[in-house]
C-alpha cells in the first residue's frame, strides 16, 4: 500500500509501464509491483515481508542455478545501490523462470533517491523485460496516451517531455496549483520557479536529461495568489526496446501541505522557545519581501491576531496607524539594501488592549547564491523599560532640585578614580571658582594634613 504522495506517484507510473516493474527495498524484497510483474512472477502474500526478488525470478530453477545466478544478480543490484547508477544483468533462458516466454530476462536496477534509512524505504526500481523483446512491448504512444489520461484524473501535476527535456504536455492541475495561465510547455515553467531556486532546478534537470538518470528536486513554485509553495518535481526516463531514451514522464507534488506547515511551526517554536521565554520577545520568520508565509505563534500570542489575519502583509494592521508608514519604509529600505531591519513602533498588545512601544530587529538569511530568502526577526516589548527610564529621569530631576534647594555640596568619583566631579555648591564651600577643574591632587591640598 502506498503511504506517501511519492509512493502513490511511483505506483501510478508503474501501472502504465508496459514492462514488468517493481519497487524494491535495500534488501531486494518487493514493496510493490505493477500488474505485469504480478502476472508473470506472482504477488507476495499480504501481511508479511515480501519474498526476495531473487526467489520470485528464480523460483522454478534448480538450487545450484539459483545460487549461482542469485549471487550474480544480487551483486549487480548491490553495486547499483552503492554507486546510485543504473545497472543491467541478463539472466540466460536456461535459468529464467516462466520459460514459456522463450527468452532470457533483462533485469535493470534503477536506484531511487533515499528519504530515510528505514528498512522498508523504497530503494530501487526494477524493470524486467525479455531480452530482445518485440517492439510492441514498448508501444510508446500507447503508454503516453494512458499516462496523459491518468494525469487529468489525479490531483497532482503530471507532465511529459521529449528526450531533449522540453515539456510537451502538462496536466490541467498546473493551472489550479501554480500561477500558470496556460499550459507550461518547452521551458516556460522556469518563470514560475522561485528566483533563488531557479538556477539549481535548471541545472539539476539539465544533468538528468544529459545523463538519462531519474530527476528529483524540491523547489518553490509561484501560486495564483503570488506566494510560493514548496513542490517536489520528479521524472523518470521512458526507453524503447533498444534502450534509447524516447520520453520523460514527470510529476510535481505539493509538499507544503498543512501537516508539513505544522511540522515547520513546531520546528520554529522549538528554535526560539528558550529565547522568547527569557527575553519577552516575539520571534518571527517572513519571506524575502516581508510576508508571513507560515503561522507565527508568538506573534498571535502577543497581538491576538490569528493566522488568517496575519498571513502575508496582514501583520501591518497590528501596528499603530501613525507608525505604519515608518515600519513599511524600514522594510522597503532593508529589502533594497540587504541591510538588517530596524524599526521602533507601537504594537497592539492583546492582553492589555493597548498599543505598547516595541523594537523590531531582523536579519536576512542568505542562500548559497548570497541572496536573502527569508528574514528572521525579534520584536521586543520595551514599554516597561522606557517607562522605568522615564521614571529614573524624573527622580533624578527631583533629587537635583532638592540638592539645589538645600544648598548641599555633592561630588562623585568615576571609576577609575582619576578625577572628582563637584557640583557648584561644593566648589563654593571650598572657595573654588564655579569653572575650576578639580583632581585628586587639588582635593588633597584642600584637606587638612592631619585628615588626608
Amino acid at each position: 500500500m502506498p503511504t506517501t504522495n511519492d509512493d502513490a506517484l511511483a505506483l501510478a507510473l508503474l501501472e502504465i509501464n508496459p514492462s514488468a516493474c517493481a519497487i524494491l527495498a535495500r534488501d531486494l524484497s518487493v514493496i510493490a509491483g505493477n500488474r505485469h510483474f504480478v502476472e508473470r512472477f506472482g504477488e507476495p502474500a499480504p501481511g508479511r515481508v515480501s519474498e526476495e526478488i531473487l526467489s520470485l525470478l528464480l523460483k522454478d530453477d534448480p538450487a545450484s542455478s539459483r545460487d549461482e545466478w542469485g549471487a550474480r544478480v544480487s551483486a549487480v543490484a548491490t553495486e547499483a545501490l552503492r554507486t546510485m547508477q543504473p545497472a543491467i544483468v541478463v539472466v540466460p533462458a536456461s535459468t529464467a523462470s516462466t520459460a514459456e516466454h522463450g527468452a532470457a530476462w533483462t533485469l535493470e536496477f534503477r536506484p531511487l533517491p533515499q528519504r530515510t534509512n528505514a528498512a522498508r524505504e523504497p530503494a530501487v526500481l526494477l524493470v524486467v523485460k525479455p531480452s530482445g523483446a518485440h517492439p510492441a512491448l514498448m508501444d510508446i504512444e500507447t503508454a503516453l496516451a494512458g499516462y496523459r489520461m491518468l494525469s487529468e484524473a489525479m490531483p497532482i501535476i503530471l507532465w511529459t517531455a521529449g528526450p531533449d527535456g522540453l515539456l510537451d504536455h502538462m496536466s490541467s492541475a498546473a493551472l489550479r496549483h501554480t500561477a500558470a495561465e496556460q499550459p507550461l510547455l518547452g521551458r516556460s515553467w522556469e518563470t514560475l520557479t522561485h528566483p533563488n531556486d531557479r538556477e539549481a532546478t535548471v541545472q539539476r534537470w539539465a544533468a538528468s536529461v544529459q545523463d538519462g538518470t531519474d530527476y528529483v528536486i524540491d523547489h518553490r513554485l509561484r501560486q495564483p495568489d503570488g506566494t510560493y509553495r514548496w513542490m517536489r518535481s520528479l521524472a523518470t526516463p521512458l526507453r524503447d526496446s533498444e534502450g534509447a531514451l524516447v520520453r520523460w514522464l514527470g510529476a510535481t507534488i505539493d509538499v507544503n501541505e498543512p501537516k508539513n506547515i505544522e511540522l515547520e511551526r513546531l520546528r520554529l517554536e522549538s528554535r526560539y522557545r528558550a529565547l522568547v521565554t527569557v527575553a519577552s520577545t516575539i520571534a518571527y520568520v517572513c519571506d524575502e519581501i516581508g510576508r508571513f508565509v507560515i503561522p507565527q505563534p508568538s506573534w498571535e500570542s502577543y497581538t491576538g491576531q490569528p493566522w488568517e489575519k496575519h498571513q502575508g502583509h496582514g501583520w501591518i494592521e497590528m501596528i499603530h496607524e501613525a507608525d505604519r508608514a515608518l515600519a513599511q519604509a524600514a522594510l522597503e529600505r532593508a529589502v533594497k539594501t540587504d541591510q538588517p531591519y530596524r524599526a521602533d513602533v507601537r504594537l497592539w498588545h492583546a492582553a492589555s488592549s493597548t498599543f505598547r512601544r516595541c523594537q523590531v530587529r531582523a536579519a536576512g538569511t542568505r542562500g548559497k547564491d548570497g541572496d536573502i530568502y527569508e528574514w528572521v526577526g525579534m520584536i521586543t516589548d520595551v514599554e516597561e523599560t522606557l517607562r522605568t527610564a522615564q521614571s529614573l529621569r524624573e527622580e533624578r530631576e527631583r533629587l537635583d532640585l532638592s540638592i539645589e534647594a538645600a544648598e548641599i555640596g555633592t561630588f562623585h568619583c568615576p571609576i577609575p578614580l582619576s578625577r572628582i566631579i563637584w557640583n557648584p555648591k561644593c566648589k563654593e564651600h571650598f572657595w573654588l571658582a564655579p569653572n575650576a577643574d578639580v583632581d585628586l591632587e587639588l582635593f588633597y591640598q584642600i584637606v587638612h594634613p592631619e585628615d588626608r
